[in-house]
């Protein structure tokens, strides 16, 4: 699902013009952003975190030669953004089988 189908959904299903939902939506999308760059996790309730973390060099060892190297850390402005990760709460992949 697209943003703009997500909004016209929502739209639908609140009774809201396309153009305050959309608004609702990017502001939504601007908090957790912001909340994010600031270290904080966004728990939703029902649905799940939303979190960085911070990814640190490893010291790894190659397959035949065996010879150990380090692999560098994500570049967060090559990125674009720190290291997101999700996780659902206990039971929502349940809900989608």
């Amino acid at each position: 699902m697209k943003k703009n189908e997500l909004v016209m959904e929502l739209s639908e299903r609140t009774d809201l013009p396309k153009i305050d939902t959309e608004r609702v939506l990017n502001e939504f999308i601007s908090v957790v952003k912001e909340r994010l760059k600031e270290g904080d996790k966004v728990y939703l309730a029902g649905f799940g975190t939303i979190y960085t973390k911070e990814e640190v060099h490893r010291q790894r060892k190659g397959g035949t030669s065996k010879r150990s190297y380090v692999v560098p850390a994500l570049d967060a402005d090559m990125a674009g953004v720190d290291n997101v990760k999700y996780k659902e709460v206990f039971g929502m992949v349940n809900a989608l089988n």
